[in-house]
């Protein structure tokens, strides 16, 4: 039977949250101040403005920070984004690597796993990142108008990975094994979709820690 290993971006492969990371990495070569104190203002752990949006967040009032960073995106071009978005994943993956799941990703290399990035996270940095691990990728789509992004997602793909997972596999879904690594709670519904889930936890990232594992779900520890 053939093989996919299905890996999550942020807080798995790359110890942090990549759109926040990403547009951090764009605002820094940006001449628009504004921009570099917007990302400062969501990102510092010294800000009240990221305190507040935590609060509402968790209150359900929605992604907030996530949708004013996208909005600091708001007129680069596609080709603009595409490049700060391989500079930003060579130096991620040099300096933010788990390297313990990175590990996982060159062993079901080794086995000939097909490997497919899902996250959340934009889809221009998970493309970037797949394309330099050889790998394919999934994530949530920017809004451009005319080549220029709009500031806007397009398509949030949160809580929809088990759909396309289906959807990327098609007609082939029966002639796979899935294997999925994750760190996020809300995937436990696709670490319990796979045959075998693995169950991220660092430092950083440890919410599955308390959780009730379903049956052929395991822990990880990568702290």
């Amino acid at each position: 039977m053939k093989r996919i290993a299905v890996f999550d971006v942020c807080n798995t492969l790359i110890n942090d949250n990549t759109t926040a990371a990403f547009v951090q990495f764009v605002s820094r070569r940006s001449t628009g101040v504004w921009r570099r104190l917007g990302v400062w203002l969501i990102r510092s752990k010294r800000s009240p403005v990221r305190v507040l949006l935590a609060v509402l967040y968790r209150l359900g009032v929605g992604d907030i920070p996530k949708t004013c960073l996208v909005y600091m995106l708001r007129g680069y071009s596609r080709e603009q984004l595409q490049e700060y978005a391989k500079a930003y994943v060579q130096s991620a993956s040099e300096n933010a690597a788990i390297k313990q799941i990175w590990s996982f990703v060159d062993d079901e290399r080794a086995n000939g796993s097909e490997i497919l990035l899902v996250s959340a996270s934009l889809c221009i940095v998970v493309d970037a990142l797949a394309n330099l691990i050889g790998a394919q990728g999934i994530g949530s789509r920017l809004e451009f108008c005319n080549g220029y992004c709009t500031g806007r997602l397009l398509e949030d793909i949160s809580g929809r990975k088990v759909e396309l997972v289906k959807g990327f596999l098609g007609d082939r879904v029966e002639g796979y094994m899935i294997v999925a690594f994750s760190d996020n709670v809300s995937d436990l519904p696709l670490l319990e979709y796979a045959d075998k889930g693995y169950a991220i936890c660092t430092s950083k990232s440890n919410g599955l820690r308390g959780c009730n594992l379903p049956e052929g779900v395991e822990y990880v520890s990568a702290e």
